[in-house]
């Protein structure tokens, strides 16, 4: 149960930390 939510966390956190770094880079 709470393993499979850690999992969808993360997954957002990383989707989060490209789409900063893409725009970091871009700016």
């Amino acid at each position: 149960g709470a393993g499979h939510n850690d999992v969808e966390l993360y997954n957002q956190y990383l989707d989060r930390l490209k789409h900063f770094v893409s725009v970091e880079l871009v700016n």
